[in-house]
């Protein structure tokens, strides 16, 4: 399987202390790609590792 590029960012955001709190109340995201909420509660490695390879093939690809 493709792995993916060192262009990859992780940014962890808290958002317990900031109006986002207010914006998901209960359904807090544990992860966004991009501007869109990809998982909530829990996030499945599986497909969080296609999802990204995916993203990164894309990107590759516009370059």
């Amino acid at each position: 399987m493709n792995e993916l590029n060192n262009d990859s960012e992780l940014k962890v955001t808290d958002i317990e202390s900031g109006k986002d709190l207010l914006k998901y109340k209960l359904k807090i995201p544990v992860l966004m790609v991009g501007k869109k909420m990809f998982a909530k509660y829990s996030v499945d490695k599986d497909i969080l590792k296609k999802k990204l390879i995916s993203i990164s093939w894309q990107e590759s690809n516009l370059r």
